[in-house]
């Protein structure tokens, strides 16, 4: 795996990304499909979760990004929300400059808020999409 500036696809765990033939029904990839979500709108949901339900970050021990950076810069709302909840994590405006130390935050919310969000799609006794909308309701009322 390589890790430049532009970013890379994520190839952290088998649960969340399969690049093989068979699609994972846990991965971003068929779930963002099912859903019709792209990447960074995937990311951010998974990174809310993780912050505001799950309220804990996983441990990334290998730096790959859910996200293509320059790409999410592109993105408009979606990496804006991501830098708030940075910014409002450290307390501390200058993280924006250290990409490194972002994408630690959100992958680790992430990772946290993906395995939660499965729990949740994969679920018969939960209304998914009031689940989501009561998750998110709760996130931009916290930002």
């Amino acid at each position: 795996m390589t890790n430049d500036d532009k970013g890379t696809t994520i190839y952290t765990d088998d649960i969340y990304y399969q690049h093989t033939g068979e699609e994972n029904t846990n991965s971003y990839q068929y779930l963002g499909k099912q859903l019709g979500l792209n990447n960074i709108q995937l990311f951010v949901i998974t990174v809310l979760i993780g912050k505001y339900v799950v309220k804990d970050r996983e441990e990334i021990t290998d730096p790959a990004t859910f996200i293509k950076y320059e790409s999410a810069l592109k993105s408009g709302e979606p990496i804006k929300i991501l830098q708030i909840l940075a910014i409002e994590e450290t307390d501390d405006i200058n993280i924006l400059n250290d990409k490194l130390k972002l994408f630690d935050i959100w992958q680790g919310y992430a990772m946290a808020g993906m395995k939660e969000f499965c729990k949740w799609y994969h679920s018969n006794s939960i209304d998914f999409q009031a689940k989501l909308e009561e998750v998110m309701s709760i996130a931009f009322k916290s930002l």
